[in-house]
């Protein structure tokens, strides 16, 4: 991975060192996101430049979401 130390990319400062970078509903919807699917992910997932917090907060929600479906999904069957 190209991100590590502090201040390198968002997801890094959130997911590996605890930073707060947004707002604490998006921070733990990122972390969530990075248990479930891994941070690569998230690198791949979004273009990280700036837009509307709401917006942002609803494409990470439904990511999320989709991810623990699916998860539900595999342990029941």
């Amino acid at each position: 991975m190209a991100y590590g130390t502090p201040g390198d990319h968002p997801v890094t400062d959130i997911v590996l060192h605890g930073q707060r970078v947004y707002s604490e509903e998006i921070d733990a919807m990122i972390v969530q996101i990075a248990k479930l699917a891994g941070i690569q992910r998230l690198l791949d997932e979004f273009r990280w430049l700036p837009e509307p917090p709401q917006d942002f907060a609803h494409r990470l929600r439904a990511l999320r979401n989709e991810l623990k479906a699916r998860k539900r999904r595999t342990h029941a069957g």
